[in-house]
């Protein structure tokens, strides 16, 4: 993306954070594997192709500080499964 570019996208996420959504953070497993903490890209892709019924959906989590001084947006990426419902696979310590 040019820089041009990348202004105008963080522009537009920054307009929609209204829209976002609590995601139920779920553990699961398939044989040995389980997802990584901080893994989120990558635990999505392996679930994905080991389980077609899950549809990966890549986004952002937004973190904002208490007194609202500041936003925080990082990539995160999350699935759906084959009755509609998201759910974050990735384990977390943030409670």
């Amino acid at each position: 993306m040019k820089p041009d570019q990348i202004e105008e996208y963080k522009k537009a996420v920054f307009s929609r954070r209204g829209e976002g959504t609590l995601i139920t953070r779920t553990e699961l497993s398939i044989g040995e594997w389980q997802p990584e903490f901080n893994m989120c890209h990558d635990n999505v892709t392996q679930l994905c192709v080991n389980e077609p019924s899950f549809t990966p959906i890549r986004g952002w989590l937004i973190f904002e500080a208490p007194d609202r001084t500041f936003l925080r947006f990082v990539a995160h990426s999350v699935v759906m499964n084959a009755d509609g419902e998201i759910l974050d696979i990735t384990p977390s310590k943030v409670s």
